[in-house]
């Protein structure tokens, strides 16, 4: 009767501790997921600021809110840094979609 008891405490166990392990690597491929969004985020936002044509803007919207904040001549989001070849104007903005313009050479950013 003792040995019954046991195994199904063991088999508890088991399953408590699968179930936890289940779940932290779960919630570790989501912070990765989020990150991997966050660089293409940034990536696309570079790429846009340096191919802008002089007085010209255009809007770019993404999938969640981001905190973008322009440096000087860097961009970051949600704190991975890409550089930008163009003079900025340092602000910060939080929203899901953004307006980029150059004027007289400098990139701004602003919420669309």
């Amino acid at each position: 009767m003792i040995d019954w008891f046991v195994s199904k405490i063991g088999i508890i166990v088991f399953v408590i501790a699968a179930s936890a392990a289940l779940l932290a690597f779960a919630n570790t491929q989501v912070g990765i997921m989020e990150t991997e969004a966050a660089a293409q985020a940034a990536n696309t936002f570079a790429n846009l600021a340096d191919k802008i044509c002089e007085g010209c803007s255009t809007t770019l919207s993404f999938d969640r809110t981001y905190n973008i904040t322009l440096g000087e001549r860097k961009v970051t989001v949600r704190g991975i840094t890409r550089t930008i070849y163009s003079d900025t104007v340092e602000s910060s903005v939080l929203a899901d979609s953004v307006r980029i313009s150059r004027t007289g050479g400098v990139v701004s950013v602003q919420k669309a």
